[in-house]
């Protein structure tokens, strides 16, 4: 073997090691990108979820704030026809009240006019 060929094999060896070399480093790089993108895409993904729970949380929150009112405004109508039931109640009685005094009134003058006729005649 000539130094020509020992040349030539060592540099065929020195080129296969750098081509692996040049793969090794080209595929820890590209790994490292890829670690890289897959992290800042979980982060994303993690940004997005707690948007989303915060959204569920303030949906959840005014819901039942939607709910309070709701019971609150039940509340409210029930006093609200109650007391209306009781003023109901309360009016009509003095209605009748009213009534009768009137016909007593009526009565009294009827009455009183009926004796002041009969009187002028007597």
């Amino acid at each position: 073997m000539s130094s020509a060929d020992i040349f030539a094999f060592s540099m065929i060896a020195g080129m296969t090691g750098a081509s692996i070399f040049n793969g090794v480093m080209a595929g820890t790089i590209e790994y490292t990108q890829k670690c890289e993108h897959v992290k800042d895409l979980h982060n994303r993904a993690a940004n997005i979820d707690e948007w989303c729970n915060k959204i569920d949380t303030k949906f959840l929150d005014l819901d039942h704030r939607i709910d309070d009112e709701i019971d609150m405004l039940q509340v409210h109508i029930r006093n609200i026809k109650i007391s209306i039931k009781e003023n109901n109640q309360k009016y009509e009685k003095l209605l009748k009240r009213e009534q009768i005094f009137g016909a007593i009134f009526s009565s009294l003058v009827s009455l009183l006019l009926t004796l002041k006729y009969m009187l002028r005649n007597f």
